[in-house]
């Protein structure tokens, strides 16, 4: 073999192995992570939804995923909302692939809602720490589309 072909080789070797070793932790956010959205309301008489998205792990044994919501309007004003989110595949749509790894779960926050105030509405959302049950995450945060 030429020292070129086994340099390539040897290359694309190395190169694999650190891309399925990286994998398996790629994205994984600790249970105090906080995750911050800012949603610029300039229409306050168009409806949006908003949706939460988090990617589990695999091995996650519980029944609910545990989530705190803080909303910070621009003005004035502060909203808390302590969730209780069902992972169970037969309580809620599933959406993604279970590849053995990661769950990709979504769920309906709320439908058909106002911005009672134009500015930058800021949502943090954070895993509920008093539940026994709960895990990192992959991933976790909002979706927001007007409708």
């Amino acid at each position: 073999m030429a020292p070129i072909q086994k340099a390539i080789k040897v290359t694309t070797i190395t190169l694999v192995l650190t891309l399925l070793l990286s994998c398996s932790q790629v994205g994984l956010f600790p249970v105090t992570h906080k995750h911050q959205t800012k949603f610029l309301a300039e229409d306050t008489l168009s409806f949006h939804s908003i949706d939460i998205y988090a990617r589990i792990p695999d091995t996650y044994k519980g029944e609910n995923l545990y989530v705190i919501l803080d909303i910070i309007l621009p003005e004035e004003g502060r909203y808390s909302d302590t969730l209780t989110l069902p992972v169970k595949m037969d309580r809620i749509p599933y959406l993604g692939v279970d590849n053995g790894r990661w769950r990709d779960m979504k769920w309906n926050y709320r439908n058909n809602i106002k911005f009672t105030q134009p500015g930058v509405w800021r949502f943090y959302l954070r895993r509920d720490t008093s539940q026994p049950d709960s895990c990192a995450t992959g991933a976790i945060g909002l979706l927001i589309k007007k409708m």
